[in-house]
């Protein structure tokens, strides 16, 4: 696994603007954080029914994601953070922890500050994949049928999370570090993700 803020220690200083200015605490300035991009992360799942031939009733029909998978499900779920960190007794280290666990950068208080951007796996998949399986529950109720192909029934629904509404299950992202003098205050952040849920045959 890559360190924590590579990306960040080579483009310091070159990196996009944040969206936001830094949080300065007390006289040291000494702080930690992460800024998203202005625009919601988007995600969209491709749903299918697991057994639509076993005669089941279609409420009692199980409903799995077939789309993305693998790398491409993992990249889907990375936001690229703005990021800067600084200590005025220089920065020691710096810390990440959130869906994808815990990474760790040591500086040895060689740099005073640091930014750039990094890509973190902000979601977890077992929280998106809960999410879209009981929307497809729900239109499936409605529906009276599986949904596919029957006139009136809905295939796609959006669902919106962010700091009023976070993605149930999934951890919240969290940045602290520590600087020569003593720690950063730990700080949380829950990420705006746009998830769309499509029903669907798979290819």
């Amino acid at each position: 696994m890559r360190h924590l803020l590579c990306l960040i220690a080579i483009c310091a200083g070159t990196g996009p603007a944040l969206a936001q200015g830094p949080i300065f605490t007390g006289e040291s300035r000494d702080y930690v954080i992460l800024r998203q991009p202005q625009r919601d992360h988007a995600i969209e799942l491709l749903m299918r029914p697991v057994n639509p031939a076993t005669g089941a009733e279609p409420q009692a029909v199980e409903w799995e994601r077939w789309s993305p998978n693998g790398p491409a499900y993992t990249e889907a779920r990375r936001i690229e953070w703005f990021a800067a960190a600084s200590c005025a007794s220089g920065i020691e280290s710096l810390r990440i922890e959130g869906p994808s666990g815990t990474q760790n950068q040591t500086l040895g208080g060689t740099r005073n500050t640091i930014s750039g951007s990094i890509n973190y796996d902000s979601f977890d998949p077992d929280a998106l994949d809960a999410i879209c399986q009981d929307v497809a529950q729900q239109a499936t109720a409605t529906c009276g049928e599986i949904p596919i192909g029957e006139p009136g029934c809905d295939t796609v629904f959006t669902r919106a999370f962010g700091p009023s509404m976070p993605l149930p299950g999934s951890a919240q992202i969290r940045v602290s570090g520590q600087c020569s003098n003593g720690p950063i205050p730990a700080t949380t952040y829950v990420p705006r993700l746009r998830l769309t849920c499509r029903l669907t045959e798979s290819e």
